[in-house]
């Protein structure tokens, strides 16, 4: 009866012990150690935020590319208009700065 006892009472102290990790267990395939998991985690982040950077300068580029472009259209089709004669030498999008600089 007293193992009987002595067993009960131990028992709780048995279930308080660590259980082992079975999401990561070293002997099921498919184990990766805590440092791997931590770098490859990091290297994720690393490489979105890269990702976002390049996405962001894209971006940037291809508006700085289309305003060069609308620049040069603007100053071609000036440039034509100016060239026929009988013809107002200003386009009605440009800035009164302009037309009043531009020289008949």
């Amino acid at each position: 009866m007293k193992k009987l006892l002595l067993f009960v009472l131990l028992l709780p102290l048995g279930s308080l012990a660590q259980s082992p990790n079975t999401l990561n267990n070293p002997n099921l395939p498919g184990y990766q150690n805590p440092t791997q998991q931590r770098l490859q985690t990091q290297m994720q982040t690393q490489q979105q935020q890269q990702k976002n950077t390049l996405n962001q300068q894209i971006q940037s580029q291809s508006l700085q590319q289309q305003k060069q472009l609308n620049r040069e259209i603007n100053n071609n089709t000036q440039r034509v208009i100016q060239s026929q004669p009988g013809k107002i030498n200003s386009l009605p999008n440009n800035s009164s700065k302009e037309k009043f600089d531009s020289k008949p």
